[in-house]
């Protein structure tokens, strides 16, 4: 079971906001077609919100935390230019973005 956070900054006024999410089996994650569809699948009772009362920007921040989970926190890519094949390569670390 993992817990997230939701709350960017923690301030008195406003109330926490947490999910928590059940382990992903190997099938949710080769068969999963939307971010929006697995959420409702994993965010399990417990937490202060729901998959239902996501923000765009709370998806995100739950879909970032099973990648860093399942993957580690850096995302690469390696594409090659369709016009030249040259190898164009990128990554950043999810906790930067």
């Amino acid at each position: 079971m993992m817990k997230v956070d939701l709350s960017d900054v923690p301030a008195p006024s406003v109330p926490d906001r947490t999910v928590f999410l059940r382990d992903i089996t190997a099938t949710e994650e080769l068969d999963a077609h939307s971010a929006d569809g697995l959420l409702h699948a994993l965010i399990v009772e417990g937490g202060t919100a729901s998959a239902n009362d996501l923000t765009l920007s709370e998806q995100d921040m739950v879909i970032a935390a099973i990648y860093r989970t399942l993957y580690g926190g850096t995302i690469e890519c390696h594409v090659p230019c369709r016009a030249c094949d040259r190898l164009f390569e990128t990554r950043f670390e999810i906790v930067d973005w």
